[in-house]
């Protein structure tokens, strides 16, 4: 029968991991927000400088060239205008202020996780002596994780709170499902692969035959069949290859054993992707 403080921390234990995954998941809606938020002000900034250089241009063939004087002013003011009328826009939504909150917002998601991260291996790892010696120390590392973990993840919760709207929250999370569907299935592949990359690959390679596509650096000198591979291996090719000689002396996993393994789904894998800068809206 399990004593009080082991109650304590297998609760613990799934307390932090959920309050992390909901972290991850929230780092990860940031992300999103922060690379649509950079390309508005990427398209903005652009804009004025392709503007300014335009009117700088105009200026210097000016002397060179005869203009229309009533049309020259025109262009150039209207130009002078169209720039004005940005900047107001930029700053009236403030764009810039909004990116910044965002970016300090991700680097305290970053770092609450990381401290979720060093909780759960000192509470996972740590052990009662039998005469109960260190029950103060694990005291101590429950209060630590009480007073000061989770007070930093609640602070850090309530400025993401005020960051995202109800509506932000729904559009970017239409988004980051269909992205971690997609992580999920390149992690899934990248197993299969490691679990039989050792065996006989030759039949999913194409090389080249032609001396003539081989001269040529545009062509590619061999093809990986990626998808037969992947394939074939999840419907227990090499399994049914080796089977019948006991198995094949790489050492891998058989492939049923892969098919049917429930990765337990663990948003911490994503290393953002980090997907700070690399989403795009």
């Amino acid at each position: 029968m399990p004593t009080n403080w082991e109650i304590v921390k297998k609760n613990k234990l799934g307390e932090i991991k959920k309050y992390r995954k909901k972290a991850s998941e929230n780092r990860a809606l940031l992300s999103y927000k922060y690379a649509f938020l950079k390309l508005r002000m990427n398209i903005i900034q652009v804009s004025v400088i392709v503007l300014s250089t335009m009117i700088t241009f105009l200026e210097a063939i000016r002397s060179h060239y005869e203009f229309n004087e009533s049309i020259f002013n025109v262009v150039t003011i209207s130009m002078s205008t169209m720039i004005a009328f940005i900047m107001a826009i930029y700053r009236f939504f403030r764009i810039e202020e909004n990116k910044e909150n965002i970016k300090q917002s991700l680097e305290e998601h970053v770092f609450i996780i990381n401290k979720f991260r060093k909780i759960f291996h000192i509470m996972l790892n740590f052990n009662m002596a039998e005469d109960e010696k260190n029950l103060d120390e694990w005291k101590q590392i429950v209060l630590t994780y009480d007073s000061e973990i989770f007070e930093n993840y609640i602070t850090i919760k309530e400025k993401f709170d005020v960051l995202f709207s109800f509506q932000d929250s729904i559009y970017y999370k239409e988004k980051y499902k269909r992205d971690l569907l997609a992580l999920e299935f390149t992690d899934r592949e990248i197993e299969i692969v490691d679990a039989y990359k050792r065996e006989s690959h030759t039949e999913f390679i194409t090389r080249a035959s032609s001396w003539c596509k081989r001269l040529w650096c545009c062509f590619k000198r061999e093809e990986i069949h990626y998808g037969e591979f992947i394939r074939k291996a999840e419907q227990g090719y090499f399994s049914n290859l080796y089977g019948a000689s006991g198995a094949s002396d790489s050492g891998h996993k058989n492939s049923n054993e892969i098919v049917e393994t429930n990765i337990e789904f663990d948003i911490d894998r994503k290393g953002t992707a980090e997907i700070i800068e690399n989403v795009e809206l």
